[in-house]
């Protein structure tokens, strides 16, 4: 296998690790508290969003995004040194992971019981030091990356809803299907865009008649 082939399969494998090894990228360390729950997660990832998505699949209610903030760096080694300063302010915090979170997707570690405020203020005062944006609350961030992301949703929503079609036709449950893709259509209402304007009428009405019988 050639060089940069093995480079992206590891990056399919283990996206994570993949940010880990590269520099001179944009990286962003997390903190997101969960919305019902006293605890949080910090750690850095060249896509956050995409993190939050491989946390829990309901990231947008999961996660208090009025309170969760990302702090953008230039590089991996500054977004390294600035979690692990981090780790340590509040390392008398740690906690274990909530069980609602995804156990594929890692992420068991660098979680944090009460410990927002001394973050927060941790976080804001090392970036101020060194330059870096800090993104608070992430609503606005969340909307623009959702925003861009759009642009994909028809295609995408089509071919999930003709996989459910089909699976149904062959008498097949389709319910992991239906939560995905009502799962996916709610992530961006959550981000105040209008879902009809970025999929087909099939898409809209199916979401329309089965909301109710998704939750």
């Amino acid at each position: 296998m050639m060089r940069g082939a093995k480079k992206h399969a590891l990056a399919q494998r283990d996206p994570e690790h993949h940010v880990r090894t590269c520099d001179s990228i944009e990286v962003f360390v997390y903190i997101l508290p969960c919305r019902h729950e006293d605890i949080l997660k910090v750690g850095f990832s060249r896509d956050p969003l995409g993190r939050m998505h491989t946390l829990h699949a309901r990231y947008f209610e999961f996660f208090d995004m009025d309170r969760a903030l990302l702090v953008g760096t230039e590089s991996v080694r500054e977004a390294r040194r600035l979690e692990r300063e981090l780790f340590e302010a509040a390392e008398l915090h740690s906690a274990p992971a909530p069980l609602l979170i995804r156990a594929a997707a890692g992420g068991h570690t660098e979680w944090y019981r009460g410990a927002y405020s001394l973050l927060w203020e941790s976080a804001r005062d090392k970036a101020a030091a060194a330059g870096f944006a800090v993104h608070l609350p992430l609503r606005p961030w969340l909307r623009e990356q959702m925003r861009r992301r759009a642009e994909g949703l028809y295609e995408s929503t089509t071919h999930m809803l003709r996989a459910i079609e089909s699976a149904r036709a062959y008498g097949m449950a389709a319910t992991t299907l239906e939560t995905g893709l009502r799962d996916l259509l709610e992530s961006f209402a959550a981000a105040d865009l209008d879902i009809g304007r970025h999929t087909p009428v099939e898409v809209l009405g199916w979401y329309q008649r089965n909301r109710g019988r998704c939750e």
